[in-house]
C-alpha cells in the first residue's frame, strides 16, 4: 500500500510538472510569435522611419532591365561648355559676410 500511495504522489508531481512545462512552453511560442512579427516590419509596412531598415537593400520595384547602352548624350555631339577666358568681360566679386552672431546683429542694426 505504501509503494502505490508513493507511485500516485509521484504521478501527481509529474503531472504537475507537465502542466507547468506545457504553460511555459506556450508563453515562450507566443513571444516567439511577437518577436517574429516585430522582425518583419521595416519602413514600407510601418510606420518607422526607414533609417531603421539598417543595411538591407530594398527589392526593386521596377522588373525592367538593363538595356546594355553607355549613358550620356549622342557620340557626334559637340556639346555647350562655357570655358574660362584670360580676357573677361566684366569680373563680379561675391564676398562671404563677416560672421557675426544673430544677437550683435540685433543689437547693432
Amino acid at each position: 500500500m505504501d509503494q502505490v500511495t508513493a507511485l500516485e504522489q509521484l504521478l501527481a508531481t509529474a503531472l504537475r510538472r507537465i502542466a507547468e512545462l506545457e504553460a511555459a512552453l506556450a508563453s515562450m511560442a507566443q513571444e516567439n510569435a511577437d518577436l517574429r512579427r516585430q522582425l518583419a516590419k521595416n519602413s514600407s509596412n510601418s510606420s518607422k522611419p526607414p533609417s531603421s531598415d539598417g543595411l538591407k537593400k530594398p527589392v526593386p520595384r521596377s522588373l525592367r532591365g538593363k538595356s546594355g547602352k553607355k549613358s550620356g548624350g549622342q557620340v557626334s555631339h559637340r556639346g555647350d561648355t562655357l570655358r574660362q577666358t584670360a580676357t573677361p568681360d566684366f569680373v563680379e566679386r561675391h564676398e562671404a559676410e563677416p560672421s557675426v552672431p544673430i544677437s550683435v546683429r540685433q543689437l547693432t542694426g
